[in-house]
């Protein structure tokens, strides 16, 4: 690869086949970080994850590590201001270390699913400079967690219902939180469904030709004395449209990843030209990188492009740890963070059997993407206590003839 400034933007030639693709991306801009220890601030080290939410017209970021959930103001970018945090130990907000953070609005009011490694909570955010919690984790008359540990949780609504569906290890979990301090257990999607060494990596819901469904990214290892040393990925897709009484539907073949040894750790799913794609982020003994499968028909997903890290341009894929995917402009990003080479890897995935790199930025275990006052930020957390705030409203990414 071949990377050249012009002026305000980067052009970067990757010759494949003898053809040069060039993607032409204007540079970032940076807007300001929020750093662990400096003023109030002291939830960005080792940040799980980032939610921004709006609430009462102001913008708010909500940024989870082990022990600690900070709500910060950042209506105005370049003076974010802490409003309140949450601790595990002082206000027993959720149990076992923070994993994942989901915000709803219901009834005028915002709640926060706040889940850890052993069960979730429910906090009324609505005044987020006190926040409030109104559920914790209970049981029901067959021992099932009303709000179990949640590694992942998504917020979506179904027939006019409020559902939270929760992945923890090696089963997913939907639950109705239509009333936050009433939480009911509805089902267990699947638990251990492909081995018992096999656990769940993330996952995301999406609404298909009016019905709902769950796609779970689950990872098991292999045993080298039996097979090559490595993970076994799979990617499965359940439909809930009636959250009560879940479908599986299908799991796509694991030699999707077997040949770079590799199996799916993030993913998310987006609508590009009246298609649906899950682009799937997995690591590998053999090869790190990127799946784009087209999921139209639930029942048969195809797979449809793929990068590698260190190839073509992509240097920002090793170790993936988060992926969010946003439109800018009339044009599809993927946005990866990546663990191993302590960078973001923007990726231009508007045509997705094509997907080309579109910049670099500095960020490590936790990424996520959000529009503020008619610009788009990406937010990028770092494991030695900073979050990355940057502008990449003028980003753009285009395939030009040689």
């Amino acid at each position: 690869m071949r990377a050249v400034a012009v002026g305000w933007m980067v052009v970067a030639a990757v010759a494949l086949a003898g053809l040069y693709i060039v993607a032409a991306y204007v540079e970032p801009i940076p807007a300001t970080t929020i750093a662990d220890g400096t003023g109030s601030f002291a939830a960005p080290s080792g940040a799980h994850t980032i939610t921004i939410h709006d609430i009462a017209n102001r913008t708010y970021a909500l940024v989870a590590s082990d022990h600690r959930m900070q709500i910060t103001d950042i209506t105005h970018l370049t003076d974010p201001v802490s409003v309140s945090s949450i601790s595990r130990g002082a206000d027993s907000a959720w149990e076992g270390a923070l994993q994942d953070v989901a915000v709803y609005d219901i009834s005028g009011r915002t709640f926060a699913l706040l889940g850890g490694t052993i069960g979730t909570s429910i906090v009324d955010i609505t005044r987020p400079d006190n926040p409030v919690r109104v559920a914790g984790t209970t049981y029901d008359t067959y021992g099932h967690a009303e709000l179990p540990g949640g590694s992942g949780i998504v917020v979506h609504d179904i027939s006019g219902r409020t559902y939270a569906v929760v992945a923890n290890d090696r089963s997913v979990h939907v639950v109705d939180v239509t009333r936050p301090a009433d939480p009911r257990h509805e089902a267990i999607i699947f638990e251990s469904r492909h081995s018992h060494s096999s656990w769940t990596r993330d996952i995301a819901v999406h609404d298909i030709s009016g019905r709902t469904y769950v796609v779970a990214a689950s990872l098991s290892h292999t045993r080298c004395l039996t097979s090559p040393c490595g993970y076994l990925g799979y990617v499965d897709i359940i439909n809930i449209t009636r959250p009560d009484s879940p479908q599986h539907v299908v799991t796509t073949p694991s030699n999707i990843w077997s040949t770079w040894r590799a199996g799916p750790q993030v993913l998310a799913v987006h609508d590009i030209s009246n298609s649906t794609y899950a682009v799937v982020a997995s690591d590998g003994l053999v090869r790190h990188g990127m799946h784009i499968l087209d999921i139209t028909r639930p029942d048969n997903p195809l797979p449809v492009s793929a990068v590698t890290d260190d190839m073509d341009g992509f240097t920002e894929l090793g170790g993936v740890a988060d992926l969010a995917i946003h439109d800018i402009s009339n044009r599809t990003y993927a946005v990866v963070a990546s663990r191993d080479d302590s960078g973001v890897q923007i990726v231009d995935i508007t045509r997705p059997d094509n997907p080309l790199p579109a910049g670099q930025l500095v960020g490590k275990l936790v990424v996520t993407i959000h529009d503020i006052s008619g610009r788009t930020y990406v937010f990028a957390g770092h494991e030695y206590g900073s979050v990355a705030i940057t502008d990449v409203t003028d980003l753009v990414s285009a395939t030009l003839p040689p």
